[in-house]
């Protein structure tokens, strides 16, 4: 009733790893032939030689498009054809660059895309933000130099000035290091 487990070639577990090994090369064998086939269908660089082959893959997906005169689309016709697998990067760029000129509401950007401005200038984004604070320090100041020019001539009356001594009027006042106004 014992098995003898020491003969390896005919046990189950030997049986299984060949088995295993056999699929993993004929996945091997078929990605090869994929890419090979992917390397000979080179992209077409001209619009004929798209549509030759688009001819060679489907010819009535080719009938279709060549039935449409890609030059004269406009925003009403069907571009559902040019997004198709088969059809070719060539024709389905200048299918869609045609849709996206057709309608004034496609061909505008709205300025709400994230990625139209450059964030890998970290130095120019520094620069920006301390003019920025220099212009806000800048009003903020002007603003209370106007605040004490005003609360020097709303509490002083003409009669005070003649009895005081000489004292410092708004325009006397000279702004320290800290930035607070003196007399």
């Amino acid at each position: 009733m014992s098995t003898d487990r020491s003969n390896g070639d005919d046990g189950l577990l030997s049986r299984w790893a060949k088995r295993k090994q056999a699929v993993r090369e004929a996945e091997e064998l078929e990605e090869v032939q994929a890419e090979a086939e992917v390397e000979a269908e080179a992209d077409p660089e001209t619009e004929e030689e798209a549509m030759a082959l688009l001819a060679e893959r489907d010819p009535e997906l080719a009938e279709q498009i060549s039935s449409l005169d890609l030059d004269n689309l406009a925003y009403e016709d069907d571009f559902t054809v040019f997004m198709q697998n088969k059809v070719p990067d060539i024709i389905r760029r200048k299918a869609l660059s045609k849709l996206w000129l057709s309608h004034p509401l496609l061909a505008n950007l709205d300025g709400l895309n994230e990625y139209d401005e450059d964030y890998t200038q970290a130095a120019d984004a520094a620069e920006m933000v301390r003019k920025a604070f220099e212009a806000a320090r800048l009003r903020e100041e002007e603003a209370a130099k106007k605040k004490a020019k005003e609360a020097l001539a709303s509490n002083e009356t003409p009669a005070e000035r003649q009895d005081e001594p000489e004292s410092a009027d708004a325009d006397d006042l000279v702004e320290d290091d800290d930035g607070d106004l003196e007399a």
